[in-house]
């Protein structure tokens, strides 16, 4: 190639890169004070539940400056990274873990071969509890046609990743009736805000005083997560990254 299409090249591939605006906030209102392009040396630092689209704390080093923003969506390479590692963190902390197998059999075998109503193991039993901010919650409460519960350990990483994992399958689906709650395995509240001080997630968390993840089988140094249906049943468990968002949508769309 000649120099001059090099640079014809290297200009076209400017012109038509995704530049995104990096933001001083998460609001889409939030003004722009830079333009941030695929070739930008990029950091993210957390994801951030709320609006519509899934906001990233970023941190920008140009000219050997650090500038920390918020850019929204996933259309930037280093975002995409962050998502998909979280996402590979998630699902590797599910590997080994045979009893979730067993809990989708047993709630399958629970099901009469008429399709009634499946036996009272398989429905994860309405509970009522404080959140870590103080609020008063309940799993009937959240309402919602599909709920994600999830249950975590403040002490393990990998289960930390596992719950801020599901942030952009929540945003993307919470106004067609997506709830969440994350269950706590240390009944210490203090531990589990100071576990998350630097993830902000868009549904409550409550610290396990009830026997929660004993009753339900739940190994929550690895992080597991339940998907139920309107009516409380297990229809699914230890799913996550794109097999989880298959299984939330595909339950979103019946009628």
């Amino acid at each position: 190639m000649t120099p001059m299409g090099l640079i014809l090249g290297l200009a076209i591939g400017f012109l038509i890169a995704p530049v995104q605006p990096l933001r001083t906030g998460c609001d889409t209102g939030a003004p722009p004070f830079a333009q941030v392009t695929p070739a930008d040396d990029l950091r993210v630092v957390s994801a951030i539940a709320g609006g519509d689209q899934t906001c990233y704390e970023v941190v920008l080093r140009r000219d050997g400056i650090d500038v920390t923003g918020y850019v929204l969506g996933e259309g930037l390479p280093a975002v995409e990274t962050f998502v998909r590692q979280r996402q590979k963190a998630a699902v590797s902390s599910f590997e080994g873990q045979n009893q979730w197998a067993h809990l989708v059999a047993k709630q399958a075998k629970s099901v009469s071969p008429t399709g009634h109503k499946p036996d009272a193991a398989a429905v994860f039993e309405d509970f009522s509890a404080r959140d870590t901010t103080g609020r008063s919650i309940s799993l009937s409460g959240l309402g919602g046609r599909v709920t994600l519960v999830t249950f975590w350990s403040p002490r393990s990483p990998g289960s930390v990743n596992q719950l801020s994992s599901l942030i952009p399958v929540v945003n993307q689906y919470k106004h067609s009736g997506l709830r969440a709650i994350g269950i706590s395995a240390d009944p210490n509240a203090s531990h589990a805000v100071e576990a998350l001080d630097d993830i902000t997630l868009g549904w409550p968390q409550i610290v396990d005083r009830a026997g929660l993840t004993k009753k339900y089988g739940a190994d929550a140094k690895a992080g597991t997560t339940l998907i139920l249906d309107g009516s409380h049943h297990i229809v699914a468990a230890g799913l996550s990254g794109s097999e989880l968002e298959h299984k939330v949508r595909e339950l979103l769309q019946q009628p």
